[in-house]
């Protein structure tokens, strides 16, 4: 089985996400490292100095990136826009 490991370096624990090799489920991983890497961008700063909150809120970014490609027919065409990631989130997120 493939996975995936997202290591927080301030509490030194980790995240492992089983990957599938199913084409359905490459598009959502593909969408949710999309995410992920868009918002570590977006910090403009290394992995290695974030805090584990800036973190948490760049993998919940990525999930719902994930997730809203999960809803969708497609694979370039389910990706969603910034706009309707941030709009999910604030409908799950307090």
């Amino acid at each position: 089985d493939l996975s995936a490991e997202i290591k927080f370096p301030i509490s030194y624990q980790s995240v492992i996400i089983p990957i599938s090799k199913s084409n359905f489920l490459s598009v959502v991983g593909d969408a949710f490292l999309s995410g992920l890497i868009a918002g570590l961008l977006e910090t403009s700063r290394s992995i290695e100095i974030l805090d584990e909150s800036t973190l948490h809120r760049l993998v919940q970014f990525a999930n719902a990136t994930g997730a809203l490609t999960a809803t969708e027919k497609g694979s370039i065409a389910a990706l969603p826009t910034r706009t309707a990631v941030d709009a999910f989130l604030s409908t799950c997120i307090d």
